[in-house]
């Protein structure tokens, strides 16, 4: 499969409604604004007008850049979208990713595509995106978790949205960020524990909960915490510093140790932190005469069962050195973490949250599902008599306002 940038939106050629209507081969899927019946003069004149408008605000680009000369980096993952694409009934429950979501740099689109096709005559040259979602704001980066069920997306406007993909096909949370903040990198926390529902150890869970990382541009870092409904959240774990040496250069979590994070910074320091209680549980430094081997993207590995984290290290070179062409010797550095006392809470959190695995009947679950939605009646009576308090009250107040006008 190759897949190309869509084209830019030019004034339509088609004489009517009808004739732009039949250039698509299924109306299940919104395209990517392609085929529409707005005139070339139209266009010009709708351009026209926004550009007076805001001329203010377009001063500030480079009025120069030409178009084509736009560069077209694009950002992918291998998800597993069951509720929006209707792909292989035999192979919906299988782990193998079915799809690629794909969207370009400035880009307004997150497009999908499914990886097995039906089988046609001809194979298309130019493949057409299975769905297509618009955003409000250009995407700046999107993180898809290991089980390939969850996709984040991060806009330009400084909101970022998570998507239950494979099981409801809704979005869990939309999260704003504080003003002046803009996304720069999103990070899954993927621990299956969390995702496990003791009701039904090897199906959809009940309640899903995902943890998003969130790298801000000023290299501040926040906690998003999305489960639908009213139980969402956003915590900062890092404010932003002054000092550039301390400034995060990468992040990435310790999928074996619950709530562990390793932050990785310019001067080459490698910290892992708890962001439970957001604190530093210990930091790992190399020796003297080392230095962390690309700090911006970091060479390391885990050892889930020892517990042994290994870091590449360069040897630091002098001026001298450099003149006279001498290779730099890596090295790999090894650090256990059973040592570091904290980190057995972290173990001991891990172990705790794993359920056992025991085959539950029908009835017994049914049972237990009725029993959850009893004990949670007050609360959702309550929620509901709140959402009801609140529509009446804009009813009444849009009545007002309408009857003030008249």
């Amino acid at each position: 499969m190759k897949i190309k940038p869509s084209n830019p939106v030019t004034g339509s050629t088609f004489r009517c409604s009808q004739e732009a209507l039949q250039k698509y081969e299924h109306n299940t899927v919104f395209g990517i604004g392609q085929n529409h019946i707005i005139s070339a003069n139209q266009w010009e004149e709708q351009e026209a007008i926004f550009t007076s408008r805001f001329q203010k605000y377009l001063s500030f680009e480079n009025a120069n850049a030409s178009k084509s000369e736009t560069a077209r980096h694009a950002e992918f993952h291998f998800i597993q979208p069951d509720s929006l694409l209707q792909a292989d009934t035999e192979r919906n429950h299988t782990v193998i990713p079915k799809a690629i979501s794909v969207h370009w740099e400035g880009s307004h689109n997150l497009l999908m595509y499914l990886l097995v096709r039906p089988p046609k005559d001809k194979p298309d040259a130019d493949p057409k995106p299975d769905t297509v979602w618009p955003c409000a704001a250009p995407i700046i980066c999107s993180a898809v978790s290991s089980c390939f069920s969850y996709i984040a997306v991060g806009l330009a406007d400084g909101t970022l949205t998570i998507w239950d993909i494979k099981y409801s096909g809704f979005p869990l949370s939309v999260v704003a960020l504080p003003e002046e903040r803009s996304v720069g990198g999103l990070q899954f926390l993927d621990y299956p524990a969390v995702n496990i529902d003791p009701l039904f150890p090897d199906g959809i869970p009940a309640a899903p909960r995902v943890k998003l990382l969130v790298w801000c541009t000023d290299n501040s870092l926040y906690l998003a915490t999305a489960s639908g409904g009213k139980e969402n959240s956003l915590a900062i774990l890092r404010e932003s510093l002054s000092n550039s040496d301390e400034h995060i250069s990468a992040v990435a979590p310790v999928s074996c140790l619950p709530n562990g994070v390793l932050l990785f910074f310019r001067n080459g320091l490698v910290e892992l932190m708890n962001i439970s209680t957001q604190e530093a549980v210990c930091q790992f430094g190399l020796p003297l005469s080392y230095q962390l081997a690309f700090p911006w993207q970091p060479v390391y590995a885990l050892n889930p069962k020892e517990y042994c984290l290994f870091l590449k290290g360069q040897e630091i070179v002098t001026a001298s050195d450099i003149m006279a062409d001498r290779n730099e010797a890596c090295s790999l550095f090894a650090f256990s973490l059973n040592c570091v006392p904290l980190v057995d809470t972290f173990i001991n959190t891990h172990h705790s949250g794993s359920p056992a695995k025991h085959i539950i009947q029908w009835d017994q679950k049914c049972q237990l599902l009725f029993q959850r939605r009893l004990q949670t009646y007050p609360e959702r009576s309550k929620h509901i008599s709140e959402t009801w308090d609140f529509l009446r009250k804009q009813a009444s107040s849009l009545t007002q306002q309408d009857k003030h006008f008249r």
